[in-house]
């Protein structure tokens, strides 16, 4: 005979372990379809970055080279005034020699 007051194993039935399964997988899944949709937005959204990305790269190169150019034009201009300086320092004292 079993004593009516010692403790009884607590035994789960199956429909119960269903029940409780069933709550806990449903919103698993849909967690999981929430998760899917947004991993396609980000994947939508990395990839209009990438795309906005190479077009400044290519902007950036662009101006890059235009800014090579202005340099090399800066420099040329540098040295004609450096030449102009120097003609109109002779010009200058060719001045001073003919007017005292």
């Amino acid at each position: 005979m079993t004593d009516p007051l010692s403790p009884q194993p607590k035994i789960i039935s199956w429909e119960r372990a269903k029940d409780f399964l069933t709550i806990l997988v449903i919103p698993v899944f849909l967690w999981c379809g929430k998760v899917s949709i947004n991993l396609e937005v980000l994947g939508e959204k990395v990839g209009r970055a990438e795309t906005t990305i190479e077009k400044l790269d290519v902007r950036l190169e662009a101006q890059r080279e235009r800014s090579t150019e202005t340099h090399e034009r800066l420099a040329r201009v540098e040295v004609r005034l450096v030449g102009l300086t120097e003609r109109i320092n002779e010009i200058k004292s060719l001045l001073e020699r003919i007017v005292p």
